[in-house]
């Protein structure tokens, strides 16, 4: 599962977003899809384009992990936002936690923001000032 930003307008929903144009462009025309509307008040939409600029930044500048979703979910999982699975075996395994508007506060999303790029600072060498200029700056 994908989860995009849409917008309504007159006659349906269209993508607000480039990841959201990406998701959408690999959907045949005419085909079904499932749709969760939530409302996205609770962390702003600027707030969660911000992230996802930073997101998408450091994932430019990295060479380990082959998507996105694998490199959201290995921060996601270092910062600590995660739940842990049990196997029937005993095997215990960190499974990262969404980050989906209606999961987290505007304050706790700003603070996740922060750690996030403290860690792709750690992670990458990417300095974290210079990286939060270049996303609020486009």
């Amino acid at each position: 599962m994908v989860e995009v930003l849409m917008r309504k307008d007159f006659g349906g929903l269209k993508p607000d977003s480039e990841s959201a144009y990406k998701v959408l462009g690999k959907i045949g025309s005419g085909a079904v899809v499932t749709v969760d509307v939530k409302d996205p008040r609770r962390t702003s939409v600027k707030q969660h384009r911000l992230f996802f600029a930073l997101l998408n930044r450091a994932f430019d500048n990295q060479e380990y992990y082959p998507t996105l979703d694998m490199f959201r979910y290995a921060l996601t999982i270092r910062l600590g936002y995660f739940e842990k699975f049990k196997f029937i075996d005993g095997e215990v395994i960190p499974v990262p936690k969404s980050l989906a508007f209606a999961n987290m506060t505007h304050e706790e999303f700003s603070k996740f923001m922060d750690e996030a790029a403290e860690a792709i600072e750690e992670m990458l060498g990417l300095g974290k000032d210079e990286l939060l200029a270049e996303v609020y700056s486009t």
